[in-house]
């Protein structure tokens, strides 16, 4: 037991050194917006200045522990978006760690579970919304460390960290809507290990009964005090949208998103299943390794069959990753230096076609893995421990799916972070032949690379998407502060806009109150985010029509090595 404590403790060390040495690469200084923390901020801007906590309209998660948790990170020195940011990567450390924790506690190796951490931190989702406010991280480590403590006191019966799980998961539900989902997978867990008795029972749904109170009463509170955003539960009114529409309907809607998101998960976790499924697959009979390699087959062709008719590749639904970098590229003409390089855009389209096949193959094994999980949970012969576990797993991935799944344009590829340490979680208890088999050097090999891949990719892309949004409000700043623009004049991309007269729809569409038409608001509304004519100034990567250079900011992005040029452009008067 000293052992392995004595390999965790480094294994701690190598996560905490690894991620500020991430931190330090991609250099997340700069008070600035990004995506859509600008609203996110504007609520920890409103708190620290009046001591009200208030949402914008733009927000539609319930939010309020990430603004207290910002605050508290803005006390020292005043607000600023560095002091969120750095609040986001504290929280996003403690997730990796959770992480990590979370494999050790189903009996994960350490060395697996090392690599299982650094699988989420090097992911370009996780990492890239690690340097920004945005509300995806802080509820992903709500949520696990919640559920780390959930498992802990259940394995340990410790009454203690039973209270802690349940206490974190409280403040999950107040800072996103789906943290209430790990509180009925719990009590399930809890009834299969404790029994099905009646005071077991109420042992069991007492929390969830607490979470769900909690998760009706907030919104009633926000309403009582006429603190509720507009776009409050704006996409749970888009999933009861889609449950009003006919059967077939929504099967399509599901069969759909459920294929775009498993490909997407069947690549960010393929260093870990190719490790994995490499030691099953060896105690495979000849006739089981053949029915793996037809299944696996048959899923890439179902795949590949429906990309070909579609004419799609990943990425399939963007806001994180682009075909060429991280993040929302806001400012026009940010790729434009690909047009004239037919070689480098047909080499990044061959690239992302690998990388869709290699999904392909991932979404194959993950559900081979799935089917082998499931085997054990019917299994009579499955250890107590081993069944509430996966259990609480396979029934936490299916009630993630159930809201995300099921909305019809209204989801982002970073929701999907959240089904990582669950999918980790399946696949270590899937495969039962860890002291019998050691790893290929094939399948480290190639779970290597493609860890070094993610990683390069993480690194530079998280490094541009920081660096370009710093020299884009060093613009913006510098017109306002040096030659007295007003903001209303410049067009500086959706965050600028956003934190100027975004926060509130009256302000930002001032049709909003006086027609009667908006009695259900959408994104669209917000008319002041979206693209104009009517701006003296504009940003762009690239000369526009109508408009000449006032000033040119040059900076050199690593993706690819190159010097770029940002052009802060005036419109030109008429004559």
């Amino acid at each position: 037991m000293l052992k392995y404590q004595q390999v965790d403790i480094k294994n701690i060390v190598i996560i905490i050194a690894t991620w500020i040495v991430l931190v330090i690469l991609v250099n997340p200084i700069g008070d600035f917006p990004l995506n859509d923390d600008w609203a996110y901020g504007w609520s920890v801007k409103t708190l620290l200045e009046t001591g009200n906590f208030q949402l914008s309209d733009w927000t539609a998660t319930n939010l309020l522990s990430q603004v207290i948790w910002g605050a508290l990170f803005c006390l020292p020195f005043g607000f600023s978006f560095t002091a969120l940011r750095l609040s986001t990567l504290t929280l996003g450390l403690i997730g990796v760690l959770t992480t990590y924790g979370l494999l050790r506690e189903v009996n994960t190796s350490p060395k697996i579970s090392l690599l299982g951490a650094l699988i989420i931190a090097l992911n370009p989702l996780y990492f890239a919304l690690s340097n920004s406010f945005m509300s995806d991280v802080p509820s992903f480590t709500f949520t696990f460390v919640s559920l780390y403590f959930l498992i802990r006191g259940l394995k340990r019966e410790s009454n203690i960290e039973f209270f802690l799980g349940v206490l974190i998961s409280f403040i999950s539900i107040l800072n996103r809507q789906l943290g209430l989902l790990i509180l009925p997978t719990f009590s399930l867990a809890y009834l299969i290990k404790k029994g099905f008795k009646i005071r077991t029972f109420i042992e069991a749904i007492t929390p969830t009964i607490l979470g769900i109170a909690l998760y009706i009463s907030y919104p009633r509170w926000l309403q009582a005090t006429d603190r509720a955003p507009i776009l409050y539960n704006f996409q749970s009114h888009k999933l009861v949208e889609t449950f009003s529409k006919s059967f077939l309907e929504i099967v399509a809607i599901y069969s759909k998103n459920i294929l775009l998101i498993s490909v997407y998960l069947g690549l960010f976790i393929f260093p870990f299943l190719i490790l994995n499924f490499s030691i099953q697959f060896k105690n495979f009979s000849l006739r089981q390794k053949q029915i793996s390699l037809f299944f696996s087959f048959f899923i890439v062709a179902i795949i590949s069959v429906y990309c070909l008719a579609k004419h799609q590749r990943m990425p399939f639904v963007g806001n994180v990753i682009e075909s060429f970098g991280l993040g929302p590229q806001t400012i026009n003409g940010y790729s434009a230096f690909l047009n004239p390089n037919l070689t480098l855009i047909t080499l990044i389209s061959r690239v992302w076609q690998i990388l869709t096949l290699v999904s392909m193959v991932g979404v194959a094994l993950l559900f081979q893995c799935l089917f082998l999980a499931l085997l054990q949970v019917f299994n009579q012969k499955t250890d107590l421990n081993r069944k509430w576990l996966l259990m609480l797993t396979i029934s936490s991935i299916i009630l993630f799916f159930l809201p995300i799944a099921g909305l019809k344009g209204f989801w982002f590829d970073r929701y999907l972070i959240i089904f990582l340490p669950f999918l980790l979680m399946l696949i270590s208890m899937a495969i039962t032949n860890y002291s019998k088999n050691k790893l290929t050097l094939r399948a480290a090999s190639i779970c290597l690379m493609m860890l070094l891949f993610y990683g390069g990719f993480t690194i530079t892309a998280t490094h541009d998407y920081l660096l370009w949004n710093r020299v884009r409000w060093q613009a913006v700043n510098d017109l306002m502060q040096t030659s007295q623009i007003l903001p209303n004049q410049i067009n500086g991309g959706f965050e600028f806009k956003g934190w100027y007269f975004g926060n509130k729809l009256e302000i930002c569409n001032p049709k909003y109150h006086k027609s009667s038409a908006y009695t259900r608001v959408n994104w669209n509304d917000f008319t002041c985010l979206w693209g104009s004519d009517n701006y003296k100034y504009s940003l762009s990567f690239v000369p526009n029509i109508g408009y000449e250079i006032e000033k040119k900011y040059s900076f050199r992005r690593w993706l690819p090595w190159r010097k770029e040029d940002l052009y802060l452009l005036r419109k030109k008067t008429k004559i």
